[in-house]
């Protein structure tokens, strides 16, 4: 219970904080990072046949583009989750590049992931449901494409990041089978 608390309060502390940022919605910025699948749009996913997959979101309706993501991975046997990111935020820099490099393709092999910037996406994301509190947030959407009470967010700044959001990440992932 004690270990509980204390990570509740270091990502209360340390996490990145997006109450600004999803309020306004500035002008378009540069991605988080570049994305693991060479293919644009949704017709990448399923692409990657082991791992995790990071597929860019198209512009567009949120809910719309969700639930045809969420239609096309389960054809696939993928769990698909919303990602939302930014690129001021560590833990989802460590967390993306971790994706990159294949590090977490054995722990999720068979995780989509669409992935929305914060910065660029939020007023849109919004529209969904999906306003997160902090970043990283990953979330089960649901068959309408809106967002579900499954969801996390946050992590610790630092090395730590990925290992704090792995656990918490499959627990969400059993949900989105």
């Amino acid at each position: 219970m004690m270990k509980r608390r204390l990570l509740l309060l270091s990502i209360v502390l340390f996490a990145c904080r997006t109450s600004e940022s999803i309020e306004s919605d500035p002008a378009p910025q540069k991605s988080a990072a570049p994305v693991v699948s060479a293919v644009t749009g949704l017709d990448g996913i399923g692409a990657k046949a082991h791992g995790v997959e990071l597929i860019p979101a198209p512009q567009g309706d949120v809910a719309a583009i969700v639930k045809s993501a969420r239609t096309q991975a389960r054809s696939k046997h993928r769990a698909l989750m919303v990602y939302i990111g930014a690129v001021w935020c560590e833990p989802c820099q460590h967390f993306h590049h971790a994706a990159e490099l294949g590090q977490l393709d054995d722990k999720f092999p068979n995780l989509t992931l669409l992935v929305f910037d914060l910065d660029n996406d939020g007023q849109r994301l919004k529209r969904a449901q999906f306003a997160p509190g902090y970043v990283p947030y990953f979330g089960v959407p649901g068959d309408d494409g809106h967002a579900t009470s499954n969801a996390m967010e946050g992590s610790i700044k630092g090395e730590g990041a990925v290992e704090n959001i792995s656990p918490r990440l499959a627990e969400l992932v059993a949900k989105a089978q």
